[in-house]
Parts: C-alpha cells; structure tokens; sequence
C-alpha cells in the first residue's frame, strides 16, 4: 500500500498513519531518545490536524526539547497575568458557580 503523504506540513517527530477509521497523527519519540531516558511517551494525537500540530507545539516539542538541554530552557509557566482580559474571564469562572443549561429557559 503506497503511504498518503499529507499536503500540510507536521512538526518533527509526528507521523500521519493510516487506523480503522482513517488518518491520525501520532507523537513518536526517537528510538535515541527512549534509550537515553526521555520520560516522555508515545501518543496518539487524534485524526484533528489543528489540534493535533496545536499540542505537539505547545506541549509536546518544548517538554522534549527540555528534557535534551536538560531543563536549561524550559520556559517558566506564567499563568494569568493579573488585570488583562485572560484575568478577568479566570476570575469569572473561578468565583461563580455555573449553572446546568437545563435551568435556562427560553
């Protein structure tokens, strides 16, 4: 079977395969690297290329290249920034309580 190459380009160590309902993107970490200790695993990114690019490059490729410099660059989380928008949708949901949408009657 001839593999389907994607027309969008995929961040390193990301393989698109063939599953039973299918296409998806997978993390694989190099063999080099699971030899040498890297807590991280492989994981299925699901069939969502969006989503899929989205967590291999926020989540996945800067833990990997933390872990190869050894911590050196890991970027510190900053988490909401007090009196920016971000800040104030936190707060609201953080302080009142959500309502199930069955109490809302139109």
């Amino acid at each position: 079977m001839r593999r389907r190459r994607s027309a969008l380009p995929l961040p390193r160590y990301t393989l698109h395969k063939r599953v039973k309902n299918g296409w998806s993107y997978f993390f694989n970490v190099p063999s080099w690297a699971r030899e040498r200790g890297c807590p991280l695993q492989n994981e299925p990114l699901g069939a969502d290329y969006d989503r899929a690019v989205q967590r291999m490059e926020r989540i996945l490729l800067p833990a990997f290249d933390s872990w190869r410099s050894g911590g050196e660059d890991a970027i510190s989380v900053v988490g909401v920034i007090v009196g920016t928008l971000d800040w104030m949708f936190h707060e609201y949901r953080r302080t009142w309580p959500q309502k199930p949408l069955s109490d809302y009657k139109p």
